[in-house]
């Protein structure tokens, strides 16, 4: 989405719900007008944008617990990174922890005699993804100069790529139950589809799906607890139905709402993911 250098304008803009490079031309020209009309910074309460600036701040922290999911190596890189831009500057921090991450990158390649176009090539290719027409989930393919073919091998899965469906499942209800709103989010497909229990039509896109969950998490003491569930498998594409129940506090008590439910996921190179969760109610 994003396209400016501001991490911080991207998280603000996800979180408002941005699913578009849009968002980031809507910043642009309110940052235009605060140019133009300096004077306007004025009537801005130092509090609110102290409140935003932490706020923000620690959604990138947070996100750090992404990183770990790398491994150790990318862990601790972005740790230093996150320590000099605190103390020298977001610039300045991140290019020397890329400078840093070149000249690692250079000594391993160049312990394993490349030439230094080569290494070129692989240290420029760290930043981009081409792709090829016969990757796979399980298979990277990649030209091969020496013979001039193609070379397969097998993709290394990350850690939450490790986790089963009902265990996926499992993530979004901790993630209802806590009230994480970009936490149950995230477990949607992009595109994905939502009916969900108390809906009145259908929802399609991260956006929508959010604005749902919103409305969800309004409710007193939220909570949902799977019952029962079986599984079906079409290719990479898994199917889990079965019951949950919802419950929620009202003046005249606990209110518990039995529901059916159908998850259809896919599995890919970086976890699980919801295509379409359909739920309803059961018949009174």
């Amino acid at each position: 989405m994003t396209n400016l250098d501001g991490l911080a304008k991207s998280s603000t803009n996800a979180l408002a719900g941005a699913v578009s490079k849009l968002s980031n031309i809507f910043t642009a020209l309110v940052l235009l007008v605060f140019l133009i009309n300096p004077h306007l910074l004025e009537y801005l309460p130092e509090y609110s944008l102290a409140v935003l600036m932490i706020f923000t701040g620690w959604k990138m922290i947070v996100g750090l617990t992404h990183v770990a999911e790398h491994g150790q190596y990318p862990l601790i890189l972005a740790l230093f990174c996150g320590i000099l831009v605190f103390k020298i500057g977001i610039f300045e921090g991140l290019l020397t922890v890329l400078l840093l991450h070149g000249g690692i990158s250079y000594t391993i390649y160049k312990h394993e005699n490349l030439p230094f176009f080569k290494i070129l090539r692989k240290f420029l290719g760290k930043f981009s993804d081409p792709g090829h027409p016969h990757d796979s989930a399980t298979m990277l393919v990649t030209p091969d100069e020496e013979t001039g073919g193609l070379r397969y091998s097998s993709v290394s899965e990350a850690p939450a790529d490790k986790k089963n469906l009902q265990q996926f499942i499992d993530d979004w209800a901790l993630g209802v139950n806590n009230r994480n709103l970009s936490t149950v989010v995230s477990t949607y497909d992009y595109n994905g589809l939502l009916w969900g229990t108390f809906a009145k039509e259908l929802r399609e896109g991260h956006s929508n799906i959010r604005k749902y969950f919103e409305h969800l998490f309004e409710l007193d003491g939220l909570s949902v607890r799977i019952e029962s569930g079986q599984v079906r498998q079409y290719g990479n594409i898994f199917i889990q139905s079965g019951k949950y129940v919802f419950a929620y506090d009202r003046k005249d008590g606990r209110v518990e709402i039995p529901a059916r439910y159908s998850f259809v996921c896919k599995k890919e190179k970086t976890g699980w993911y919801i295509v379409e969760h359909h739920s309803s109610q059961f018949p009174s």
